[in-house]
C-alpha cells in the first residue's frame, strides 16, 4: 500500500499560481537532474518573470482561471495552463 504522506500534490489555487507540495526533481529531456525543489508554486498564468515558477504577476495581470465541469476536472484538465505559461502537467490515465 502506498503511503499518501510521501506523495507529491498539485493545487490549483483559485486565480492563481499550481502550488506544489512535496520533493520534485526536474529533469531535462534526456533525462538528466536539471534540480531537486520541494514546496513551490508553478505559474499557469504566462506572466511570470521567474517561469516556470510563480512570482505573483497573475494579481496585478487579473488573471482568471476557466471554470470546468466536474468531468473535466476528472480527465485532469484542471491544470489548464495559459498558453503563454510554457510548461503543461499531465497525469496519465490509471490502467
Amino acid at each position: 500500500m502506498e503511503n499518501n504522506e510521501n506523495r507529491v500534490r498539485i493545487y490549483a489555487k483559485p486565480n492563481g499560481s499550481l502550488r506544489v507540495t512535496g520533493k520534485v526533481d526536474f529533469v531535462d529531456a534526456a533525462g538528466n537532474l536539471i534540480e531537486t525543489k520541494e514546496n513551490f508554486s508553478l505559474c499557469r498564468c504566462g506572466h511570470s518573470k521567474e517561469k516556470p515558477f510563480c512570482d505573483g504577476s497573475h494579481r496585478e495581470a487579473g488573471f482568471q482561471a476557466e471554470v470546468l465541469d466536474e468531468s473535466a476536472a476528472q480527465k485532469w484538465q484542471l491544470y489548464n495552463m495559459h498558453p503563454r505559461a510554457q510548461i503543461r502537467i499531465t497525469v496519465p490515465e490509471e490502467s
